[in-house]
């Protein structure tokens, strides 16, 4: 404490000696990921808890492996799906949406914020079969679970 006020940190000259704010889990931005379609990266979210999402991703296209997957999880396919793919141009949150313009050979930005509509590369379109998501499984990057 300085008088009635509690310190945030401490310096001797520029160097500083204590912090009372945790340092976070990294210290920079990605600016990039890439990934052969043969990797993954476990996001640890549980897809029955999203209820928001946005995604910037280009893809190669939607050859096996990987089916240009930007991110999913499924019960199996058009059930109980939560993905962006390039196949098909689909998204799902529930039930597949297919020719919704996320194509491949271009970068794709998706903005999902709840309801029956998304923004697609800035352009909202309704979205249909929308269900409550409920599977314990985890989304992945760069593929489907």
């Amino acid at each position: 404490m300085i008088g009635s006020q509690e310190a945030e940190a401490m310096y001797i000259g520029s160097n500083l000696i204590w912090n009372s704010i945790p340092p976070v889990p990294y210290d920079s931005k990605i600016e990039y990921l890439q990934g052969t379609g043969t990797q993954y990266i476990d996001t640890l979210f549980k897809q029955k808890d999203i209820e928001k999402f946005a995604i910037k991703y280009y893809s190669d296209g939607y050859e096996s492996p990987g089916y240009g997957n930007a991110m999913g999880c499924r019960q199996s396919s058009n059930n109980k799906e939560f993905q962006v793919t390039n196949y098909s141009s689909s998204i799902s949150i529930g039930a597949r949406n297919s020719s919704m313009g996320n194509d491949a050979h271009q970068i794709n930005e998706i903005i999902y914020t709840g309801g029956n509509t998304i923004s697609v590369n800035g352009t909202i379109k309704n979205i249909y079969n929308v269900i409550t998501l409920t599977l314990d499984d985890t989304i992945v990057l760069f593929g489907i679970r």
